[in-house]
């Protein structure tokens, strides 16, 4: 799917979702019914949360490695990135207020103390269930 395919998915999403409140303001449930079966064959094949998934992503910010200048002005979790001593990949959620990062643990610790550990705003792609 290209973006521009993936638009005009959104934009019939978004066009049948205004018509079928403007139905249900006015209680004419025939209008109601038909933009009901024009929903679902918009939305048929995963079409449509293609389209969402493409959209996400281009609004989402990059997610690379946070340098610690920015970890020191944010307070809000962060991702938690870093290799074991047998080389296994570990990633968690973190708090981090200032700079101050404390673990699921409990453990905290200034990020500069932490010098192989890695931060990012959300798990990098195939991390999620780490």
């Amino acid at each position: 799917m290209d973006r521009k395919e993936a638009v005009t998915i959104l934009q019939e999403k978004r066009d049948l979702a205004r018509k079928l409140e403007a139905a249900e303001k006015s209680a004419d449930w025939v209008a109601k019914d038909r933009v009901d079966s024009s929903s679902l064959r918009a939305s048929q094949h995963g079409r449509y949360a293609d389209a969402i998934d493409m959209a996400i992503t281009a609004l989402s910010p990059p997610n690379e490695p946070m340098p610690i200048e920015q970890l020191w002005k944010i307070d809000a979790p962060v991702w938690l990135s870093y290799n074991k001593l047998n080389g296994e990949k570990v990633g968690y959620w973190c708090l981090c207020k200032y700079g101050y990062i404390i673990t699921p643990s409990g453990y905290g610790s200034y990020v500069n103390e932490l010098p192989d550990w890695v931060f990012y705003r959300r798990p990098p792609e195939g991390e999620e269930d780490t």
